[in-house]
């Protein structure tokens, strides 16, 4: 077997899966945005963090450097064998097979002893019903860091009377406080 020079062996045996668009998965590649995003989810050390849809791992491995652990959903099948393969997370990663829009983060917070740390690069198409479904349980969370398009972190946080402003705003300004951190370009 041949590879390209510029190609890590592990790279061809067990390439990146490709993002499906039926579960609206975008990949978290860009070092610095991920960078960021984990400076801000574990400003606190020595947290457990729940991490919604690990992806590929960028955002994980980062949140893994910074805080105590963490427990990082996924519901793409390929996704974990491909993990499983290249074994390429930390030791304090727990990855479990998940559907976010399905767990209880009571139990989640009854498993670490405390109210929620969270993260996540969240699919358009679930957005909302994510955002739903924390708000209900917003008790068992103390903080999320969660990236969004443009247009939902726009509405979450719109101001009473703006075009954006709606029932996503209402429910989320009346469940947290929200603030847009980022924003970051598309490419």
């Amino acid at each position: 077997m041949t590879t390209r020079p510029d190609k890590k062996m592990s790279d061809s045996v067990n390439p990146v899966p490709v993002p499906k668009k039926n579960l609206g998965q975008n990949f978290l590649v860009h070092k610095g945005t991920v960078e960021k995003i984990a400076d801000l989810a574990c400003r606190k050390a020595g947290r457990f963090i729940i991490e919604l849809g690990a992806g590929t791992g960028n955002l994980t491995r980062a949140l893994a450097e910074r805080c105590k652990n963490v427990i990082a959903l996924e519901i793409d099948q390929r996704l974990l064998e491909w993990h499983a393969q290249t074994q390429g997370l930390p030791g304090n990663v727990d990855l479990r097979s998940s559907d976010i829009l399905k767990i209880s983060y009571e139990s989640l917070a009854a498993e670490t002893g405390s109210r929620l740390l969270v993260a996540g690069n969240l699919p358009y198409n679930i957005s909302t019903q994510v955002v739903f479904s924390m708000c209900r349980q917003s008790r068992f969370i103390e903080e999320a860091f969660l990236l969004f398009q443009k247009e939902v972190a726009d509405r979450i946080v719109s101001a009473p009377g703006s075009r954006s402003y709606g029932v996503l705003s209402v429910v989320a300004q009346y469940s947290a406080r929200t603030t847009k951190l980022l924003d970051i370009p598309p490419s």
